[in-house]
């Protein structure tokens, strides 16, 4: 005869019989009974659990408030869709982003506004007009020194963040204070001036891009600028990856912004990142400062002077990991040798005069 499947267990109800606050005596000594499955391998009788204790009960409530809380989270954060980015320089991008760089520097925000500027309709031979942008806010810092642009490229569903340069750049470049600061990581160095030019500013850009990203999908993000602009894009590149958003970044004609612990940070933070170098132009030579400060990668060296009005000419993407490629404009400018033609530094992508506010806005 095999064993039964359930068990008799009797249990003493606490709630039931004993004396009340009161002093009256209740039913003492009733007791109940429970017939329970025996179902364990050893036939001992197992009480049943009440229906919380249970564990499958316990996961799916557990389940239940995970689901609702990413439901939740989904309404309340938006989320930024990420793509994956296209690995390697495209030229057809910079000359996108180098418009981007060129038009910030128009003086007159509602130009940029309302993308109504020269540049923003036509372009400029041999750069045509870059795709409108929507949402656009002008950035200034309370000295009316530094600017920004942020606007929404709806096409490509991507955010602009570009910055404004310097004709004079050479001159800020030391007239900003050229002593490094602790800055990112532990070895990181990074040039003062640099760093307090985007300090201004980084709160409204961050703010604006974040309340694109509330209302419109964002699938990356491109930041840009040329000279002193190129060297805040670099600290904006790093905010914004540190904010969650997939950066691109491509730069004109930008200085050294930090030292060799600072570029391999910041090429391992951003490694889509493209210093595009004009042939001699001097300024991604500065600061001339070797022990202190070291390029991040990868520079992308044009290493011809096209003629007027065609496109940049030839170029070579130069070392991944290391920013200060000899083989790049290092090799004609690097060193004792020294490069001094500024029209390099106003003509890129062969675009004449990037700063040029009378032609470009």
């Amino acid at each position: 005869m095999g064993s039964d499947p359930v068990a008799v267990v009797v249990e003493e109800d606490e709630n039931v019989g004993g004396d009340d606050a009161a002093g009256n005596t209740g039913n003492a000594g009733l007791e109940r009974v429970r017939l329970v499955p025996k179902n364990n391998d050893f036939g001992f009788a197992k009480t049943a659990e009440e229906p919380w204790t249970n564990r499958k009960t316990q996961n799916l409530v557990l389940g239940v408030l995970v689901l609702a809380l990413a439901a939740w989270a989904w309404v309340v954060w938006k989320p930024i869709v990420a793509q994956e980015l296209t690995i390697g320089y495209r030229e057809d991008l910079a000359k996108e982003l180098v418009a981007y760089a060129a038009v910030v520097s128009c003086p007159e925000p509602s130009v940029l506004e309302t993308w109504s500027c020269k540049m923003c309709v036509d372009g400029v031979t041999p750069i045509a007009a870059p795709p409108r942008l929507e949402s656009v806010a002008v950035i200034k810092d309370n000295a009316d020194v530094n600017q920004a642009l942020v606007g929404y490229e709806a096409q490509s569903a991507r955010v602009i963040v570009s910055f404004r340069g310097s004709v004079a750049i050479a001159q800020w470049i030391y007239d900003l204070d050229v002593t490094p600061m602790h800055v990112y990581c532990k070895d990181c160095l990074v040039h003062q001036g640099f760093y307090l030019s985007w300090k201004d500013l980084r709160q409204d850009v961050m703010a604006h891009v974040e309340e694109i990203a509330r209302t419109r999908p964002v699938r990356q993000v491109h930041v840009t600028g040329h000279s002193l602009g190129a060297a805040m894009a670099v600290h904006a590149g790093l905010a914004l990856r540190q904010a969650g958003y997939t950066v691109q970044g491509y730069t004109f004609g930008q200085p050294r912004v930090g030292n060799a612990a600072f570029a391999k940070y910041a090429s391992t933070v951003l490694p889509q990142w493209f210093r595009v170098v004009n042939y001699l132009d001097p300024i991604p030579q500065a600061p001339k400062l070797p022990l202190f400060y070291h390029h991040m990668a990868t520079e992308v060296y044009y290493y011809s002077r096209p003629s007027p009005g065609q496109d940049p000419g030839p170029y070579r993407v130069c070392s991944h990991d290391n920013g200060e490629d000899p083989t790049c404009q290092n090799a004609e400018c690097g060193g004792l040798h020294l490069c001094i033609d500024g029209q390099f530094h106003v003509t890129y992508m062969n675009l004449p005069g990037i700063t040029n506010v009378s032609a470009l806005c």
